[in-house]
């Protein structure tokens, strides 16, 4: 008796369900629509789905809050600095991940450091962490004045 012979058509079969089974999960993976939105700290955006949702959820509340709108449409409100995700839960499996950056806006800084001192070539960067100026300015006294009102935003 060959056991090869008798063990191949059940060896096929178990690789063609194997196959199946990833073809399937890999389609299921597909139907994520990833999204990034970035957002400044007491900025808001409205996010609206392609199909109906069923159920929301967010990683970190702290950061953002979210209210819900319409079954197919969200308010995402910035809190405070940082990184969260949103995910919302579709009809027929899909689901919508939400990538929320939340920043500080510095654009009253920028503005402020170009008004007091438009000979200065000072940029500002927001971070995680807070405020980060950079450039080039023309002496020691300047860096700390720039640094003093960057204190106060």
């Amino acid at each position: 008796m060959d056991f090869r012979r008798l063990w191949r058509p059940v060896l096929n079969a178990l690789l063609i369900a194997a196959t199946i089974l990833l073809v399937s999960n890999f389609a299921h993976a597909q139907q994520a629509e990833q999204r990034r939105l970035e957002l400044r700290v007491g900025g808001s955006e409205q996010v609206r789905t392609s199909a109906p949702f069923k159920r929301v959820s967010i990683a970190d509340p702290e950061v953002a809050d979210i209210v819900v709108l319409s079954p197919q449409e969200v308010y995402v409100y910035g809190k405070k600095v940082g990184y969260t995700s949103v995910i919302l839960w579709e009809d027929q499996r899909a689901r919508t991940l939400l990538d929320v950056i939340v920043a500080l806006d510095a654009t009253p800084l920028k503005e402020k450091l170009h008004e007091l001192y438009p000979d200065e070539e000072i940029k500002v960067h927001t971070s995680e962490r807070g405020i980060v100026l950079s450039g080039t300015v023309s002496s020691p006294e300047m860096v700390e004045q720039a640094i003093r009102l960057a204190q106060i935003y």
